[in-house]
């Protein structure tokens, strides 16, 4: 039987270099993709919240909100649905997304802030802390888009279950 010559043994360690990096970049691949889809579902959480904000709704509409878009994904795209459940909007979580959104907002508070103030101050919504309250009118009453990925790059994300 013949030894192989020099260039089939180049070929061979080639080949074996590549199939090693394949196989090294696949089980990178396993820690980074729940980072990323964990990051994803932090912005769109923020930009959920925002809304919620914006149109000076109740906080737990987020779990309506959820709950709307776990429906749709499983009938639209199945494959995908458990993606969409990372997204965090319970009640608390919408809370700390605007007060996070406020701080990054320059405030032109104008005559608006009083019919917001008690557009959000309803029955409702009376038990809003005041640091609650501030968030909310201060996110509702700017006009300035934040850059909510720059804030969740900021951000320690966490991978959930």
């Amino acid at each position: 039987m013949d030894k192989p010559g020099p260039s089939k043994k180049r070929e061979l360690r080639k080949q074996k270099m590549l199939s090693l990096k394949r196989e090294l970049i696949g089980q990178q691949a396993m820690f980074t993709k729940p980072i990323q889809d964990s990051e994803a579902a932090t912005e769109v959480s923020y930009e959920i919240s925002r809304m919620i904000a914006k149109r000076s709704r109740p906080f737990n509409d987020g779990d309506f909100v959820k709950e709307c878009i776990e429906i749709a994904a499983k009938k639209m795209c199945p494959e995908a649905a458990k993606k969409f459940e990372k997204i965090q909007l319970n009640r608390m979580t919408i809370q700390r997304r605007i007060i996070s959104l406020s701080a990054y907002l320059v405030l032109p508070i104008c005559e608006q802030t009083f019919s917001i103030l008690n557009n959000n101050k309803t029955k409702n919504r009376n038990r809003l802390a005041n640091e609650s309250l501030e968030a909310v009118l201060r996110v509702a009453t700017s006009k300035f888009e934040p850059n909510i990925k720059k804030i969740v790059s900021t951000m320690q994300c966490h991978a959930s279950n």
